[in-house]
């Protein structure tokens, strides 16, 4: 499990790295709701959703390392998120800036 974790933690400082890099900042907006990426959060997140998509898996770890790599190209001089890592994180962070937004209605 550590060595998951510490492919979720690069992952989740290299895409905050890249966003800092092209928008100058950590804070990202969807329809009007914004918030801030945090690394540990985004690595937490990515560990929690391969584990629950490989729930079946007999190594589960093996698996779930497997789905997260494919997020990373760790060729050349400094590691890049890859083109399908982008949309799925975007897409971690639109579902969670959406569930953040509801109202509790009594």
């Amino acid at each position: 499990m550590e060595q998951l974790t510490r492919l979720a933690d690069t992952i989740a400082e290299t895409y905050v790295r890249e966003l800092e890099r092209v928008t100058g900042g950590n804070t990202v907006e969807y329809n009007g709701v914004s918030g801030q990426v945090v690394p540990h959060k985004l690595s937490s997140g990515l560990v929690d959703n391969v584990i629950s998509a490989v729930r079946e898996d007999a190594d589960k770890e093996a698996s779930a390392y497997k789905l997260l790599v494919r997020l990373i190209d760790i060729h050349g001089r400094e590691y890049r998120i890859t083109a399908h890592g982008v949309l799925v994180i975007e897409s971690m962070l639109r579902n969670g800036l959406m569930n953040s937004n509801k109202r509790v209605v009594h």
